[in-house]
């Protein structure tokens, strides 16, 4: 299955979000039930359509 929000991966947002993400499950502060990139994906597609970033091509 192809990843929707393929088009994040392997960008400064991409890895940012993967960073604050891994940050709050090492203090146990949540624990993810769904796949991470979905996660980061959807978070990442959050910030682009608020425009607090460029689009991504």
């Amino acid at each position: 299955m192809k990843n929707p929000y393929e088009q994040f991966e392997n960008t400064i947002l991409w890895d940012t979000v993967k960073d604050a993400i891994h940050k709050l499950q090492k203090n146990n502060d949540i624990e993810l039930t769904t796949s991470e990139k979905y996660v980061i994906g959807f978070l990442c597609k959050s910030i682009e359509e608020k425009g607090l970033i460029s689009k991504t091509s």
